[in-house]
């Protein structure tokens, strides 16, 4: 495993700060950039079950644990989709970046898409997946709309933030997927 020292990652710091992705990191401190490395490392290092054990968690565990295991898998493909959108956000400021957009227009699309990207990050609060026809569906959406990552400008990706919440919501309802008093 590759290891960082929090020397090498103060004398990254010490760099000129030339685009908007450091303009914003040097805002953190020292500790939390040398902690963003060490997440990074930590992440590629968890194990992710296979497709084939996925199944045999839902074919041959208990009922009991079944359940648990569906819980388990609905909270992964919310996680990816959560993640998607963090994705989108990243690619949205590389891009405006890349193509000359201000920082202030920059902030102010941001913050428009801000409660969207809140009710994605909340989305676990209003689902219910208590099946494994409604997990299906589940991980169906999350992947369908994963694809949505390939976009050729910050204008293209900036309307996509804008929709997803939108398409989350309307696929998830669609499916009955969401708890009644909450998707009203």
């Amino acid at each position: 495993m590759f290891e960082v020292t929090r020397e090498q990652v103060n004398s990254m710091q010490d760099k000129q700060i030339t685009n908007i992705h450091e303009y914003r990191s040097q805002h953190l401190s020292s500790d939390e950039r040398y902690f963003a490395v060490k997440n990074k490392e930590a992440y590629l290092t968890i194990p992710n079950p296979s497709s084939e054990e996925i199944e045999k968690f839902i074919l041959t565990l208990p009922a009991p644990y079944r359940e648990k295991a569906i819980q388990a898998i609905a909270q992964r493909y919310i996680s990816a989709m959560k993640l998607h959108v963090l994705q989108l956000v990243t690619i949205f400021c590389e891009q405006a970046e890349k193509e000359g957009i201000n920082e202030k227009y920059l902030d102010e699309s941001l913050q428009d898409i801000e409660d969207e990207v809140d009710e994605i990050m909340t989305l676990d609060q209003r689902l219910k997946i208590d099946s494994v026809e409604k997990l299906y569906w589940l991980g169906l959406i999350a992947a369908n709309l994963s694809s949505l990552s390939h976009f050729r400008s910050a204008e293209e990706t900036e309307s996509s933030l804008y929709a997803i919440y939108g398409l989350y919501q309307g696929m998830l309802e669609r499916k009955h997927l969401l708890n009644k008093e909450q998707s009203e």
